[in-house]
């Protein structure tokens, strides 16, 4: 069979049925077929295609591995590069056999490393090769702890990749650096977190002297890690240890119950609320707290445990002034929203720094439901104004959400109506007239007037003792700024074709 008949091994062709077809042969001929590709490759090219062949094709490498002629070949034969050593290569594939006959002829520098700094045991660690690591590690004067040049050790790459046997052989040597950091401050304790290697943290924690704080350059600590990617049983081992900080905070002020909460990790949410110690409002620097994040997020099942702590705080206001009800009616989180609301103590009206209100903002950004049930709260301040002068109504009108505009007119209706039944005057009982008189700042001036008169007169229906003069709900319309003379063509108008309705 021609070279050319195996697209396998030209990079070329339907790999699945090649491959079969290469199962197929003898392994004689499968070896004289790979000898005879790399032949034919250029000699600075040939480890590089192999390699290709190889990492492309596990179970062909895998068979290849175990023929001693293949591993022969592969350290001896192929040329080597600038920086390149046999011992290297012979620790990357796992060639013990190799490893112990090259170290035995005294002619390696056992710590020799490729231009990027990888040494034969940081490959052979990297690549999960215990017998091979053991083997380095016999030999008098390897270093342990080489560092590449962004500060990964042996012990770092063991962890990142979950090679526990390789990390229990790194760990019986003396001088093992266990808190060994990279530039930014990573610890193999970081990394077997970060990637959720739970035996290799139980055995790093099981050494005396692991920094389990250790905190790189931007403040993020083991345990933080864990609780950002939901590991809940790493979680669990972290805060088993005597010495943990719970509360322990990245430069930005954010702690592990604030991420866990933000990435509505619930069951690491729990075990961190577990503690006594944690301190549930701990804020960012911009003010937001676990309870903001959570609510932001829409992760209600995780507001609702926050909740159930004591000293939670509320109310608490972000930088801008924003509290979690705020951030949860702006994302239209309806069941956030209603969980917040249930708590005494809730202030619905808290508003921003340019005073905008949780209904404000739910006006604005059209979430209907959130409006209804802010709407229905008894002390809720319809026409709480931001420091531009507009309402929620004006919000819900200028971005065109005209179901709000209905909703928050009825409910000045009803709020209008509570008042003015507690007096003995009947004068005001006409709901146009009183909306008009009550509840428009001058601002809103006709846009405002079209919006309630749309609402009214579309919407609701009013008894006979809530109509009322035409010519009085007009003038008290130019009184409040709602109408101007001049402004009366159209408007007068709609304003009579509405109270005709109403009638």
């Amino acid at each position: 069979t021609a070279l050319s008949d195996i697209p396998l091994l030209s990079n070329s062709g339907d790999v699945t049925i090649c491959f079969q077809y290469f199962k197929s042969l003898p392994n004689e001929k499968k070896w004289f077929l790979i000898e005879k590709f790399v032949e034919k490759t250029p000699t600075i090219e040939k480890r590089n295609q192999l390699d290709i062949i190889l990492k492309a094709n596990p179970d062909i490498a895998a068979w290849l591995d175990q023929l001693p002629e293949f591993q022969a070949y592969y350290v001896f034969e192929l040329p080597l590069s600038h920086n390149e050593t046999r011992l290297y290569f012979a620790a990357e594939r796992g060639y013990t056999r190799i490893v112990r006959d090259l170290l035995s002829s005294g002619d390696h520098d056992i710590n020799a490393a490729k231009e990027n700094g990888i040494t034969p045991l940081y490959i052979a660690a990297q690549e999960g090769h215990p017998d091979v690591v053991n083997a380095l590690l016999e030999k008098n004067g390897i270093d342990i702890n080489v560092a590449r040049a962004k500060g990964t050790t042996p012990l770092h790459i063991a962890a990142h990749n979950g090679h526990l046997k390789v990390v229990n052989a790194l760990l019986a040597r003396e001088g093992i650096d266990i808190n060994a950091a990279t530039k930014s401050g990573s610890t193999p304790l970081h990394f077997a977190a970060q990637n959720d290697h739970h035996d290799v943290v139980k055995a790093l924690l099981a050494r005396d002297g692991i920094d389990i704080n250790a905190a790189m350059r931007d403040g993020t600590t083991p345990l933080y890690i864990a609780a950002q990617k939901g590991h809940l049983d790493m979680v669990k081992a972290l805060l088993a240890r005597d010495g943990i900080d719970i509360n322990a905070a990245t430069k930005s002020g954010s702690t592990p119950l604030y991420i866990a909460a933000r990435k509505g990790h619930l069951e690491v949410v729990k075990a961190l609320l577990a503690r006594d110690d944690i301190k549930i409002n701990a804020a960012k620097t911009d003010g937001a707290t676990s309870l903001h994040v959570a609510a932001q997020n829409g992760h209600h099942e995780v507001v609702n445990d926050l909740l159930k702590k004591e000293g939670i705080k509320l109310n608490a206001a972000m930088r801008h002034g924003a509290t979690p009800l705020y951030i949860a009616a702006e994302n239209g989180h309806l069941e956030v929203v209603n969980a917040l609301l249930e708590k005494d103590g809730i202030d619905i009206n808290a508003a921003m720094r340019h005073g905008a209100t949780p209904l404000y903002i739910a006006a604005r950004k059209g979430h209907l439901h959130v409006v209804n049930v802010l709407l229905a709260r008894d002390n809720i301040n319809i026409n709480a104004a931001a420091i531009d002068g507009t309402t929620p109504l004006y919000a819900a009108r200028h971005n065109g959400h005209a179901d709000i505009v209905a909703a928050i007119c009825k409910a000045k209706l009803r709020q209008y109506n509570n008042e003015v039944n507690k007096r003995e005057d009947n004068h005001y009982k006409n709901a146009l007239f009183g909306i008009l008189k009550f509840g428009y700042p001058a601002k809103e001036k006709k846009a405002a007037s079209k919006a309630l008169l749309d609402a009214l007169s579309n919407q609701l229906v009013l008894t006979d003792d809530e109509k009322y003069k035409l010519e009085e709900t007009t003038l008290t319309a130019r009184e409040k700024g709602a109408l101007k003379q001049g402004e009366l063509g159209e408007i007068y108008r709609e304003l009579q074709a509405a109270t005709h309705r109403l009638r």
